[in-house]
């Protein structure tokens, strides 16, 4: 083993390199006067880059130099997988203090972008969202954590004091549900984000309700007494916000809002009470001839709901002139293609329909 090189590559040396976990090779020192022994070893170095890396090192060492793991049996002068374990423990630092300041100075960008729009009333924060949804998932915590709005939630504040120029920052804020934001905290005196849509007549209220209960807000009994005292259509309004607030899932709250004649409709045969069409009292005919020749191609879901909900029985009493039936008749001699894009929201708010 007298010409045994540790730096080239052949058979023998990668093997015998690989018998030690210290990766440090003894000869002896043939130029000292004492008793010593040559030492190759490795040791491992961070690059300007903080890259981890290898180098070969060679020094005189005496017997007292020389320490003895008890366990593998072997000897060694230089612990290179203790010091190299020491750098990777280093480097992981570095690494995630690098990626916190990163993930801050994109924090304060976002943030100032946000702040910019609104300062000039731009209608589109597109920008700011594309920004947020390209955010790492450790980046949107840093945001979220730099925003705090979880803890103490300003929507309140800014729909209560918005104009409608401020429209589109709530409209954002309230859609872009990568900030987490608590729609159902109340001010000191109690207001919910609901109350302060209402009593703010510079904002129209339909879209940002929406978006409050896209984000999970939960409609409390004052919300209802609020809107009953103040809302000539209020009795519709608390129908559809009823719904949306038992919604399990909350994606659907689009649908509730655009097919609301439709849910109106069932809603009149579940309630027996008709809703939201102007006819009177116990009508059925008419109302029903309404839905046959205004709703023919949801006609599916609507009879599904006369029959389910008991109203079947009460047309086919009521029908003295046979007007019901005719239209009937004639509605399945003819009978239109069915849409269905009305089902996913059907099927959740009235799971007790089966066909």
């Amino acid at each position: 083993m007298d010409n045994f090189d540790i730096h080239k590559q052949g058979t023998l040396e990668r093997d015998i390199k690989y018998l030690t976990k210290y990766e440090n090779f003894f000869k002896l020192d043939e130029n000292s006067k004492t008793f010593k022994l040559e030492c190759e070893y490795k040791i491992p170095f961070f690059s300007k880059n903080k890259e981890i890396h290898s180098k070969w090192n060679k020094q005189s060492v005496s017997l007292n130099q020389i320490n003895f793991d008890n366990e593998n049996y072997q000897i060694y002068f230089y612990n290179y997988g203790e010091q190299k374990t020491n750098l990777e423990s280093e480097q992981k630092k570095i690494i995630e203090k690098q990626r916190q300041i990163d993930a801050e100075k994109e924090s304060k960008n976002i943030i100032n972008e946000i702040k910019k729009l609104r300062k000039r009333k731009t209608v589109d924060f597109s920008s700011a969202s594309m920004k947020i949804e390209n955010l790492s998932k450790y980046e949107l915590q840093t945001l979220n954590s730099r925003l705090d709005f979880t803890n103490i939630s300003p929507v309140i504040h800014w729909i209560t004091t918005a104009t409608q120029d401020d429209f589109p920052f709530i409209e954002f804020i309230l859609n872009c549900t990568k900030i987490e934001l608590d729609v159902n905290q109340t001010s000191k005196e109690g207001r919910t984000a609901l109350q302060a849509i209402y009593e703010n007549n510079e904002i129209s209220n339909n879209i940002p309700i929406k978006a409050l209960f896209k984000r999970g807000y939960r409609l409390t009994d004052n919300d209802k007494k609020l809107i009953s005292k103040i809302d000539g259509d209020s009795e519709n309004k608390l129908i559809i916000y009823t719904l949306c607030n038992n919604l399990k899932n909350r994606s659907l709250v689009d649908s509730v809002f655009k097919y609301s004649k439709l849910i109106f409709i069932i809603e009149s045969a579940k309630k027996n009470k008709i809703i939201g069409f102007n006819y009177k009292k116990n009508a059925w005919i008419a109302f029903a001839n309404n839905a046959i020749n205004f709703y023919q191609e949801y006609w599916e879901y609507i009879e599904l709901a006369f029959k389910g909900f008991g109203l079947w029985d009460i047309l086919t009493e009521s029908d003295k002139k046979k007007s019901f039936a005719k239209k009937l008749q004639a509605f399945y001699s003819e009978m239109p293609t069915q849409k269905y894009d009305f089902d996913e929201v059907f099927r959740e708010l009235y799971p007790e329909l089966k066909n």
